[in-house]
């Protein structure tokens, strides 16, 4: 099982590229496709710690 970093309500910022968000859920793994995952996530988070 994988411990979430945050939790729901959080107020988020990120570190790199400085955007800010709230967080409304947890997923205990990827889930999304891997075409998502390249157009979207800019700061490459690895796909096996969510």
């Amino acid at each position: 099982m994988v411990k979430a970093r945050f939790h729901i309500g959080q107020l988020i910022e990120h570190n790199l590229f400085g955007y800010r968000g709230v967080v409304v859920g947890v997923d205990s793994r990827f889930n999304h496709t891997d075409s998502w995952y390249e157009s979207v996530a800019k700061s490459r988070p690895p796909k096996d710690k969510p």
